[in-house]
């Protein structure tokens, strides 16, 4: 074009012309053609002086452009790499930051699911426990009365005892005859209590056939006498008669007194 032609070869083409790699040219104007069909227009084809730009000036300043195109493409891969790189990061972050939102409702779920079971079973715990200590308040109520029962009930008996033991002398005759007859054998040894020793050898002098005998020693307790026959003894006392009266009659008793 017009800019090649107002450079115009060197009157003394010392060629060919190395540039940066390419092809090796015949002449000054070849390799301009070069450089327009490989590269396009050129600032370099546009110097403020035409006439003072040599090949050599020429060669330089296409290098230099050349090096400015290599450096903004690197540049821009650079930026585009930074880009994707950035763009890869805020991917991975906001992928991360909904991971970790959904793991924290996860575990905000099971710690309310957690928290509601731990109060169920606090509230279940302290049910049992409150059952448990009316449970027993009751059982001890019930064992505080039936211990209060039974010593009013061994109040009426040791009462009755009492009364027993001061009936006058036919009353108690009374009783250890009848004694007597329901449980002798026939040849046993009879030994009174020592307050009853003249009403029972008064009974045995009416009871001949029975063949009893009459003990020279006194039973160590307050009324009544001990049967004593061939390897076998019977207790007669009142102490006994009561006790048995208190087997077959304390639940009458305790109804007469609490019901």
């Amino acid at each position: 074009g017009a800019g090649r032609e107002a450079f115009g070869e060197p009157s003394e083409f010392g060629g060919p012309y190395p540039l940066y790699g390419t092809p090796r040219f015949a002449s000054f104007s070849e390799l301009v053609e070069y450089i327009e069909a490989t590269w396009g227009t050129s600032t370099a084809f546009e110097p403020a002086n035409e006439q003072a730009v040599s090949y050599h000036d020429l060669a330089g300043r296409i290098a230099h452009e050349r090096m400015e195109m290599n450096k903004t493409g690197t540049n821009k891969l650079a930026e585009r790499i930074v880009a994707d790189a950035r763009a890869a990061a805020e991917q991975t972050l906001s992928e991360a930051n909904a991971g970790a939102r959904a793991i924290c409702a996860e575990n905000a779920q099971k710690c309310d699911t957690l928290r509601a079971d731990f109060a169920q079973k606090r509230e279940a715990a302290v049910q049992s426990v409150l059952d448990g200590s009316k449970t027993r308040a009751a059982i001890d109520g019930k064992k505080a009365a039936l211990r209060k029962k039974r010593a009013v009930i061994d109040t009426v008996f040791e009462q009755g005892y009492s009364a027993l033991c001061a009936l006058p002398a036919d009353a108690r005759g009374a009783i250890c005859k009848r004694l007597l007859v329901s449980e002798v054998e026939g040849g046993e040894t009879v030994v009174p209590a020592k307050a009853d020793r003249a009403q029972i050898a008064a009974i045995l002098s009416e009871m001949k056939t029975a063949d009893l005998k009459l003990s020279d020693e006194d039973a160590p307790f307050d009324g009544g006498f001990l049967l004593v026959g061939r390897g076998y003894e019977k207790d007669c006392s009142f102490t006994a008669v009561l006790s048995m009266l208190r087997d077959a009659e304390e639940t009458a008793v305790a109804n007469l007194l609490f019901d």
